[in-house]
């Protein structure tokens, strides 16, 4: 195995953005909260199902995303109180 080389501020990256619960299924998916319309999340399986390597998904608004892997289900949802951007129109009024 490489060992993986980060560089750069990944302070944001505190442990409030890290999921841990029940694994997502279709009835019940992994929420996973974003005022975008996609997200990238990663997964490593679950001990319900298997473990696995990390694997990302990008996960959209439009549909429930599905690890190939393990099974496990991403719903992407606006946060309470905020509204969809869509990167392209934000980025020509700024």
């Amino acid at each position: 195995m490489v060992p993986l080389v980060v560089q750069g501020d990944f302070s944001s990256l505190e442990e409030r953005h890290i999921l841990f619960g029940a694994r997502g299924t279709v009835e019940n998916p992994t929420i996973i909260e974003s005022v975008f319309p996609s997200r990238i999340v990663g997964c490593f399986g679950s001990a319900e199902t298997q473990q696995h390597d990390l694997l990302w998904h990008v996960v959209h608004h439009e549909r429930q995303s599905v690890c190939l892997e393990c099974g496990q289900v991403f719903k992407l949802v606006v946060p309470a109180g905020e509204h969809l951007h869509h990167r392209e129109h934000d980025a020509h009024h700024h």
